[in-house]
């Protein structure tokens, strides 16, 4: 259950404007002043968490005001990914805490106030960290598991699309290797006694059986590869709708590259090889810039054109175990064996930034003829 911004704003602002009262009596205009800019700039503690938290310092180090840094101490350990700069804050948190309680008249504490003004200094610094920590990481996984369950839905809708691909490639089976022999069968049947009956009656009827399974077998055949086009492949016009679908920052762009134009193994080899780039940036760097290019290549001389197909990111700042996903080390060789049936290559590898780099140049004339389905298909698994 995610906490609301109302809520959020006002379990921060509340407190922060109460404590504000108790230090408005026998407080100079300028105090006064100061104490309330430093309880309102906490409204901008989303856009500016650092800049917000250096703000409230001060009222810490005077030991009035003390919840205005904690509110913003959680907000720099909530929306701040790096940990240096949360443990930098925080110490800072932590010495602003711990300065009120410098000794000023004889330049000696006691044991109780050493350790009294450490522990609060230490709950003052340690505890919003904490929160703000804690409520980034289930933050996290909340939007992990979202993520999850989108892929779960995907991959069920594809395995529905599957059953229903195999279902009526077996429909189709069934009709061409029994329905059609069965009514081959009867239209020579028929023929035979047209040719031999010497009955007119028997040679017309046979003449019209005949007719009706020749033009059954002609709605068979229509029928069969009505059933068999269904099982379409995704192809380059479908990388519009697959980018968008990723939900990554990718610029997509075409030069020289019609859609339409290459081989029906061209296309799908590239929509895979996309699809799996994009599925390892989401693993491995999912606040990556990414980059997706088509362009026409130059192959051998006697493969004529080929198809390039670049996907480059760029370094992601997002480190720690909690924001990647498991990978299962298939998919590149996979891709590679699909590029290599098509008589193309596929390389990949990290890029000088810190990013990775995956570039798949398939040729367009030798993929008519080079691999089938079955070939591609192992090449998949």
């Amino acid at each position: 259950m995610r906490v609301s911004p109302r809520l959020e704003a006002a379990v921060v602002l509340v407190p922060s404007a109460a404590e504000l009262l108790t230090v408005c009596r026998g407080a100079s205009p300028l105090e006064l002043f100061w104490h309330t800019a430093s309880v309102a700039v906490l409204l901008l503690r989303h856009r500016l968490p650092v800049a917000v938290l250096a703000a409230t310092l001060p009222v810490a180090f005077t030991g009035y005001l003390l919840i205005a840094p904690m509110a913003a101490l959680y907000q720099v350990a909530k929306d701040i990914r790096t940990l240096r700069t949360v443990g930098c804050c925080a110490v800072l948190v932590f010495l602003a805490g711990l300065l009120p309680w410098w000794p000023l008249r004889d330049g000696e504490w006691t044991y109780e106030e050493v350790l009294f003004g450490v522990l609060s200094a230490a709950m003052m610094s340690a505890g919003p960290t904490a929160v703000g920590r804690l409520v980034r990481a289930r933050s996290q996984l909340c939007e992990q598991i979202a993520e999850l369950a989108r892929a779960r839905d995907r991959e069920r809708v594809l395995l529905a699309e599957m059953a229903a691909a195999e279902e009526r490639a077996r429909l189709a089976r069934e009709m061409h290797d029994v329905v059609a022999h069965q009514i081959s069968l009867i239209a020579v049947q028929a023929g035979a006694l047209e040719a031999t009956s010497r009955d007119q009656d028997s040679r017309g009827a046979a003449a019209t059986i005949r007719a009706l399974s020749s033009a059954t077998l002609e709605e068979l055949r229509h029928l069969v590869g009505a059933l068999r086009s269904a099982r379409k492949t995704p192809g380059l016009a479908d990388l519009p709708a697959l980018v968008e679908s990723t939900g990554l920052p990718v610029r997509f762009s075409t030069t020289a590259v019609s859609l339409t134009s290459w081989p029906e193994a061209v296309q799908h080899t590239a929509y895979r090889t996309v699809q799996e780039a994009l599925t390892n940036v989401r693993k491995h760097a999912p606040h990556a810039d990414v980059a997706v290019s088509l362009t026409a290549a130059a192959a051998e001389p006697e493969d004529g054109p080929a198809l390039a197909v670049e996907i480059r990111n760029n370094r992601s700042e997002a480190t720690g175990p909690a924001e990647r996903l498991p990978a299962g080390g298939h998919g590149l060789p996979g891709l590679r064996e699909r590029a290599e049936l098509l008589g193309g290559r596929l390389e990949s590898g990290p890029t000088d930034d810190g990013g990775f780099r995956v570039c798949a140049v398939l040729p367009g004339t030798r993929a008519t003829t080079a691999p089938r389905a079955s070939q591609l298909h192992e090449a998949a698994r």
